[in-house]
């Protein structure tokens, strides 16, 4: 029986826009003097952003500084990291689209829904809470006080009280999200937005919306559903 789903949060609750590192940058810098710089920083913060889950299990502000320091020609600190945080935590729509809050609604009535995120945990809530959708989750649970998703340990205080078979990890990464919480036996559903191809023995929704239908075992629009059902939940 499943009793809590746990919710990626980057395109998966929340889409992430490219504009959004633009955002940041330019008024971390404008802040601290800096915007003379702003486009070398600007490929700085994102090439680290990118490689950073690679390096380090953990996400600290101190680590994002070290990385960013490993290019000689400015000098970094934590303050300029804090600002640039601050800023990625207004980076969130007012409104969210009506059929994700539809969907959040009917399954809020159902399951206790949380939220396991590689990155910041404040910063996080604040996105939720900007995009009115934080009083659906009980709980957000951010990299910087547990290890990143795919370890073991992430989805097991997600988990929570509940044993890893009752529960459900919903997220856009495969790797990430749905094959780390497979790996410990925990059921994982990819949210499949951009219709990538994968093993038919992922269950896999297109649109946020499916995932009632799914989790109910009623049809829906993703193809060989029912199949997918049969084998994994």
């Amino acid at each position: 029986m499943i009793k809590k789903i746990i919710f990626d949060l980057d395109n998966t609750l929340i889409d992430w826009q490219d504009s959004y590192y633009n955002f940041a940058i330019e008024n971390a810098c404008k802040d601290l003097k800096l915007i003379s710089r702003n486009n070398e920083i600007l490929k700085l913060v994102i090439n680290t952003m990118d490689n950073y889950e690679k390096k380090y299990d953990y996400f600290s502000v101190e680590n994002i500084v070290k990385d960013l320091n490993l290019n000689k020609e400015i000098t970094f600190t934590n303050e300029f990291v804090e600002k640039v945080l601050y800023y990625f935590s207004l980076c969130a729509p007012d409104n969210l689209d009506s059929k994700i809050i539809e969907t959040l609604d009917y399954l809020n009535s159902k399951y206790e829904l949380v939220v396991l995120t590689n990155w910041f945990e404040n910063y996080q809530i604040k996105r939720l809470e900007k995009s009115g959708i934080s009083r659906y989750f009980t709980h957000v649970y951010g990299t910087d006080k547990i290890k990143n998703k795919p370890n073991r340990k992430a989805f097991e205080t997600a988990a929570g009280n509940c044993s890893l078979n009752e529960c459900v990890m919903v997220g856009d990464n495969l790797n990430t999200d749905v094959i780390g919480a497979l790996n410990c036996g925990m059921r994982a559903i990819y949210y499949n937005s951009k219709k990538n191809i994968v093993d038919s023995s992922i269950v896999c929704i297109n649109k946020f919306e499916d995932l009632v239908d799914l989790l109910w075992y009623k049809s829906c629009s993703v193809q060989k559903c029912i199949i997918k059902i049969s084998s994994q939940f």
